[in-house]
């Protein structure tokens, strides 16, 4: 499944997914052709958002989530922009919504004006349908938490270094590992096999099914960004600007990719490594040997990590506010969708169903389609306003 990161502005796909590095890979139906989304994208609807916000789409794809680091919770339909519920739950929110099946499972904190930490974090289960809480526990405190599902168990990954798996019925816990390490880089998640960054130095592998730590070993160079592979394979990528590929974290790489930037994100993909940099550039490298297949320069910084499909990747571009969609074959340029005239910060893009996406730009969530907008009875668009 997925995880993962970005504490203010930070958006999940979750359709027709599976995870490479603790980022989601969304399958869109029926659209093997990259070519199909050249034609001009239609924006269906924005809406302002009341505070910085990070959003999640329901498993049908018909329902949006956005969480408030007001501790609000809101559920938005896909389709037209409307309201459909809103869970007020406390304090501030400290994970991105997660999803699986009719649930949302989110975490969060007490707000205390002492500028200490709480004693706990807590964890919530909420209906998708209705937004009531269908049950919630406590945990050990994380100011941020990053969530996966495994075998009917919610996994949780707390920054302060425990990790923990909880029953989706009732939160009941099953097994509970602290590492007493910071997690300071995205997790990443492939099958039942969990990889965690340490206090940037330390590797850690350790089992969804029951968290067993299957292997640690510490680097002396600070770890960046990860990504799983299969084979019991890992990249690693440094604050040098290399990018490794390791074997079982045997002790030493099996290839290594040097730039002279810092990588941001890693993401297994069908093609290839897909690696992106702090000097704007994407890179597709050769999982075999980590040579470059295709590389594109952006404009500006790149927001987040790429969403990718089986033959697009969607890249926000945090200069300009706009929306880069490349070919996953060849890098080339497919689209681009201008969300802003000014500097205004954009998060990742986020897969919506089989047909669109949608995007936070500054304080607005905005809905794309690559085909016509859902019509609404009278068989006009809806348009919410966006103030």
């Amino acid at each position: 499944m997925k995880l993962f990161e970005l504490r203010s502005l930070f958006l999940i796909a979750f359709s027709f997914f599976w995870i490479t590095n603790g980022v989601q890979v969304t399958a869109f139906q029926d659209r093997s052709d990259s070519d199909k989304f050249s034609t001009p994208i239609k924006q269906c609807w924005s809406r302002r958002l009341t505070d910085r916000s990070s959003a999640t789409a329901g498993a049908d794809s018909r329902i949006l989530l956005v969480a408030g680091r007001s501790g609000i919770l809101q559920a938005v339909d896909s389709n037209f922009g409307k309201d459909l519920w809103s869970a007020e739950l406390g304090g501030e929110i400290s994970s991105e919504p997660f999803v699986h099946g009719d649930v949302v499972y989110v975490a969060t904190n007490e707000v205390r004006g002492n500028g200490q930490d709480p004693p706990f974090s807590r964890l919530r289960a909420v209906s998708l349908r209705t937004g009531v809480t269908v049950w919630g526990i406590m945990m050990p405190y994380s100011s941020h938490v990053w969530l996966d599902h495994q075998g009917g168990s919610l996994i949780t990954i707390g920054d302060g270094g425990t990790v923990a798996a909880y029953s989706e019925t009732d939160g009941t816990e099953r097994w509970i590992l602290p590492l007493h390490q910071a997690v300071t880089a995205q997790p990443a998640v492939l099958g039942n096999r969990i990889a965690l960054v340490g206090d940037k130095y330390h590797m850690n592998i350790i089992s969804g099914s029951d968290g067993q730590l299957l292997a640690a070993r510490k680097f002396s160079f600070p770890i960046a960004a990860i990504a799983l592979l299969p084979e019991d394979n890992l990249m690693l990528a440094d604050e040098r600007g290399n990018v490794e590929l390791y074997s079982k974290l045997s002790d030493s790489s099996e290839w290594r990719f040097k730039k002279g930037a810092r990588f941001s994100a890693l993401l297994g993909t069908q093609a290839g490594i897909l690696a992106t940099s702090y000097d704007n550039f994407v890179y597709m490298l050769a999982t075999k040997n980590g040579n470059v297949i295709w590389k594109r320069r952006l404009p500006g910084r790149i927001a987040g990590a790429p969403t990718v499909t089986n033959d697009l990747i969607l890249i926000g571009d945090s200069s300009s506010g706009d929306i880069f969609l490349l070919d996953l074959k060849n890098g080339r340029v497919i689209n681009q969708v201008s969300l802003s005239d000014t500097d205004e910060a954009i998060s990742a893009p986020l897969i919506v169903g089989s047909t669109g996406f949608a995007a936070i730009v500054a304080d607005k969530l905005n809905r794309f389609s690559f085909t016509d907008c859902t019509s609404n009875k009278k068989g006009d668009r809806e348009q919410p306003p966006s103030s």
